[in-house]
C-alpha cells in the first residue's frame, strides 16, 4: 500500500482493514526517519581535496560541486541525528511516565 503524501510503501499482513492501514500510514508519516528504519548514514568526505592542487578549472569546479554536495549531506545527517535524539528522549520520557504510574500503584497506565 502507498501512504498518501509520504511516498512510503508499507507492507501489511493479510486481513488488515483499509481504515487500519490508513491509520498505520499516519503513524509512520509522523515518525522521524530514524524511527521508521531509515537510519542516519554518515556521509563520506570526497577525496578530491586530498589529491593536491587543481590542474584545471574543470577539476576545481568538479571538486567544488562535490564539496557542496558533501555539505548538504552533512546537514541532512545532522537533521537525522537530531530526529533520532528527539525520538530517543521521547521514548525515555514515556518509559519514565509509565514506570512512575505503576510505581504509584496504578494497575493500568
Amino acid at each position: 500500500m502507498r501512504c498518501p503524501s509520504g511516498g512510503l510503501i508499507v507492507l501489511f499482513l493479510k486481513g488488515v482493514s483499509g481504515l487500519a492501514a490508513a491509520a498505520m500510514c499516519l503513524v509512520v508519516l509522523h515518525q522521524p526517519a530514524s524511527a521508521i528504519g531509515l537510519f542516519c548514514t554518515r556521509p563520506t568526505a570526497p577525496s578530491c581535496p586530498m589529491m593536491g592542487k587543481f590542474d584545471s578549472d574543470w577539476e576545481f569546479e568538479s571538486c567544488k560541486s562535490e564539496m557542496e554536495s558533501y555539505q548538504d549531506s552533512i546537514e541532512r545527517y545532522f537533521d537525522c541525528l537530531n530526529d533520532e535524539k528527539s525520538a530517543i528522549i521521547r521514548e525515555y520520557n514515556e518509559a519514565v511516565e509509565r514506570f512512575n504510574c505503576y510505581a504509584r500503584g496504578s494497575s493500568f497506565c
